[in-house]
């Protein structure tokens, strides 16, 4: 993907055109033509983590109070630090998996080697808690 995504903009006077009424026919009562629309193509850029500068955002938002500059800053930054938390988990998982598969393989058993059940709820907490935000 490139630099810019693109999106319609609505430029008609007549809104979304779900309830506009085109022409009707006398005899059926069916709409056979809808209103013309018009569309421009509205380029934003996209924001790419190598591009976000965090002093820059800071500075960007004029906050008065070096405290909750601060502050600001760090919510925006642990991020990152999540980000590289779950990029680290990744390996580990696949570490997991393959000493579980060994240990079953040499003593088939009840027994559990690494909590993935617990594991599971973690993460799906975690989720939850993104996906509440938006």
């Amino acid at each position: 993907m490139g630099k810019y995504k693109f999106k319609l903009k609505e430029l008609s006077s007549l809104g979304s055109g779900a309830n506009q009424a085109g022409y009707q026919s006398n005899t059926s009562g069916e709409n056979y033509a809808a209103p013309a629309f018009k569309y421009k193509i509205k380029k934003e850029k996209i924001l790419k983590e190598e591009d976000f500068d965090v002093n820059q955002y800071i500075d960007d938002l004029n906050i008065p109070n070096p405290k909750l500059s601060n502050w600001v800053r760090e919510r925006i930054e642990a991020f990152d630090t999540i980000e590289r938390q779950l990029n680290e988990l990744v390996p580990l998982l696949q570490q997991a998996k393959k000493d579980t598969t060994k240990q079953y393989s040499q003593d088939p058993s009840f027994s559990v080697i690494y909590g993935t059940d617990l594991a599971q709820e973690y993460l799906e907490d975690i989720i939850q808690l993104f996906k509440t935000q938006k």
